[in-house]
């Protein structure tokens, strides 16, 4: 019986599980929670993650959360020879620096700024047309992304030194993120780059991370997917927040 993953679509850390389940060939059970009618706090999903929080994978009776978790539980458990998590304990202890500093420093880094960026919009009978900052065609009409206010200089400049500590691993593991192959590594931090991707953002001055995600989209059969759903996802919550301006 395959794996069920109890998941939302729109949840950058369900995509990381679902990515790292495509890479390694492995058939999920996906069951989307409604989260909005409480289906999370129901008694029987809180006997699987008492944290009620999704991803949550059931395996053979056996409750895992946490999407790094759970992708490092799936290459052990079905892939364990998988150089996407190697088994060497050194490669692998690089693999979980960089699964940490995504959780502790790339995650929040993007969530604390470019969530909070301003995006441009025209409403046209009732039509928002959303456009990123570098577009001039509606420079007068502003709307504040998500969470209404502008980052801080402080968490602009946390976003600059994230990147560069990205763009340099990057460097220094020819091309990938924790190794000089494609690991889960690169699957999570890709999993939560979506507002990079919905803004467009420039990566000039970042060159390596700029040269990992065309990597990635010659590399990943499920890119240009994945682009397009989280631009959509990301499109809709702007219009949702401009409409209560």
């Amino acid at each position: 019986m395959a794996p069920t993953l109890y998941l939302s679509r729109t949840s950058p850390p369900c995509r990381t599980v679902v990515f790292v389940a495509k890479q390694l060939g492995i058939e999920l059970n996906e069951v989307v929670v409604d989260m909005k009618n409480g289906e999370h706090r129901k008694p029987e999903f809180l006997k699987l993650n008492p944290r009620h929080s999704v991803p949550t994978l059931e395996d053979n009776g056996v409750g895992i959360w946490e999407s790094r978790a759970i992708a490092q539980y799936l290459c052990n458990k079905y892939a364990p020879d998988s150089a996407l998590y190697p088994k060497d304990p050194a490669q692998r202890a690089k693999v979980d620096v960089v699964l940490n500093f995504d959780l502790s420093s790339w995650g929040p880094a993007l969530r604390n700024s470019l969530v909070s960026r301003r995006i441009f919009f025209e409403k046209r009978q009732n039509i928002l047309c959303f456009e990123t900052k570098t577009d001039t065609k509606f420079p007068e009409q502003t709307a504040k992304a998500f969470r209404g206010v502008d980052p801080t200089e402080e968490q602009l400049k946390t976003l600059q030194d994230t990147l560069q500590v990205l763009d340099t691993l990057i460097a220094r593991n020819g091309g990938y993120v924790a190794a000089n192959h494609l690991t889960i590594a690169d699957l999570s931090l890709l999993a939560n780059s979506g507002s990079i991707l919905y803004l467009d953002y420039d990566l000039k001055p970042y060159p390596n991370i700029e040269g990992w995600y065309k990597r990635l989209a010659k590399e990943l059969s499920f890119f240009d997917e994945f682009k397009a759903t989280v631009i959509e996802t990301y499109k809709k919550r702007a219009q949702e927040m401009a409409k209560n301006q």
